[in-house]
């Protein structure tokens, strides 16, 4: 009875310990900065004033990690887009490292275009 006892308790001990493991597992994954951020501006919103090189907030779709899932899922939406013939045509953009500048602005290191013609 005694080993039973013991095994039970060890057996709780490894089952707290694998969920700590797994929560703080999760929990660095949550509060990691995303480097890749996916925007979409429609056609119709490019005016002269904003250009379709400008990047706002109101046109992010996304945070990604890597480079590659954000142009992952840029591709993934495109391809979404052509099959929906009224989907508004307009600039997919994966920008890295973007941050608010004091005038809330955007400014990012790097920026990947591509425009779908729907």
């Amino acid at each position: 009875m005694r080993q039973v006892v013991q095994n039970v308790r060890l057996s709780k001990a490894l089952l707290a310990l694998c969920l700590g493991v797994i929560l703080a597992s999760s929990l660095t994954a949550c509060t990691q900065a995303p480097k890749w951020t996916l925007f979409f501006t429609p056609l119709q919103n490019v005016t002269a004033n904003a250009s379709a090189n400008t990047l706002v907030v109101a046109d992010i779709q996304g945070y990604y990690q890597t480079e590659a899932q954000c142009l992952h899922k840029m591709q993934g939406l495109m391809k979404l887009a052509q099959m929906q013939p009224q989907s508004p045509a307009g600039v997919y953009r994966c920008a890295n490292e973007c941050r608010v500048e004091p005038d809330n602005s955007l400014r990012c290191q790097q920026v990947i275009t591509s425009e779908s013609s729907n």
